[in-house]
């Protein structure tokens, strides 16, 4: 299974520096999710964090997109007009707000990952329902990512 985390929204205030914090930390998922599999509909789950400083009256600007699942899509890239195919992929965003978004931005990195993760484990609920539509072993998936926690 591919497992990816990246940046959905990010605003000016998110210092970046810890933007390749991301990126390490989608790196070490995929690498241990590697060659693990939780059914035959779920092959890749793709988490976009939305970091922003959400100022009063504008909290509804950058809302989290429901979990998806994607059996099959094929879309152009409008910037090389390369053709992109997704297949069997689980997709959701969490808003990182209060103290998820200050270990984020003023933590140093392995607090920061630490927080990102405690992020993922606590969203999990939000693709229950999605994974009962699909082939999916949604509690197995839960005790590997615990695993991971436990295991760094």
């Amino acid at each position: 299974m591919e497992f990816n985390v990246k940046i959905a929204i990010a605003d000016t205030t998110v210092p970046s520096s810890k933007l390749p914090v991301i990126h390490e930390l989608s790196k070490e998922l995929n690498e241990f999710f590697t060659n693990k599999e939780f059914g035959k509909d779920v092959t890749k789950v793709e988490v976009g964090f939305i970091v922003t400083m959400a100022r009063p009256g504008y909290e509804e600007w950058h809302k989290e997109k429901k979990p998806r699942y994607i059996e099959y899509k094929k879309t152009k890239s409008k910037l090389t007009g390369e053709i992109i195919e997704t297949q069997k992929t689980l997709t959701y965003e969490i808003k990182l707000m209060g103290e998820a978004l200050y270990y984020f931005t003023g933590s140093d990195d392995q607090r920061t990952k630490k927080e990102l993760i405690n992020q993922l484990i606590e969203s999990l609920d939000r693709i229950r329902d999605t994974s009962k539509k699909t082939d999916f072993e949604f509690e197995k998936f839960r005790s590997t990512l615990i695993d991971f926690n436990l295991r760094r």
